[in-house]
């Protein structure tokens, strides 16, 4: 590994009662010491580096240990194809690993990036129908912009229902 000093600074350490120092000894991401100048310096021994930080102030590392577990759970039972490189097989094989529940239970999830497959390709309706089987399925994109439905899902989507029927298409069948 190599030692660094960092010097020129002050550095809270985050314990309570301590006093701001000035210089900061670490070898990797281990620290060495930290103190005044010339005792880091001096526990470092020959530093690879001595790196000024021009009089800025360095905190101690913050970390962010929740978790929103509505969303975990989500996660846990939901589809992700990323990893799935073709429409075909890998998508059945993505969702066939979350088939929880009956067929009336909804396949959710998604992540689809056409941007990452070469040549791009989404998953149509008839891909989805081979992957899901007999239950609905609504997979979004990995940017949220477009959802892919199956058949069985597409079917409760009527016409009636869109605030605009005029405008309402069916953009799969043109591909058939």
């Amino acid at each position: 590994m190599s030692v660094r000093v960092y010097r020129n600074a002050t550095f809270h350490t985050g314990v309570a009662g301590q006093r701001p120092v000035e210089a900061l000894a670490v070898d990797g991401e281990t620290v060495l010491a930290i103190g005044d100048e010339a005792m880091v310096r001096d526990a470092a021994a020959a530093p690879d580096d001595v790196i000024d930080l021009g009089g800025a102030v360095v905190l101690p590392g913050f970390y962010d240990a929740h978790i929103h577990t509505a969303n975990l759970a989500r996660e846990l039972v939901s589809v992700d194809l990323r990893p799935a490189r073709t429409p075909g097989r890998s998508i059945s094989t993505r969702c066939r690993s979350r088939h929880h529940g009956g067929s009336g239970h909804w396949l959710l999830g998604g992540r689809w990036n056409s941007n990452t497959r070469a040549p791009p390709a989404r998953p149509d309706r008839w891909a989805l129908d081979t992957a899901s089987g007999p239950r609905p399925a609504a997979l979004s994109s990995v940017d949220g912009h477009t959802t892919r439905a199956n058949t069985r899902a597409a079917a409760g989507w009527h016409r009636s229902a869109h605030p605009r029927p005029d405008r309402w298409r069916d953009r799969s069948r043109r591909h058939r």
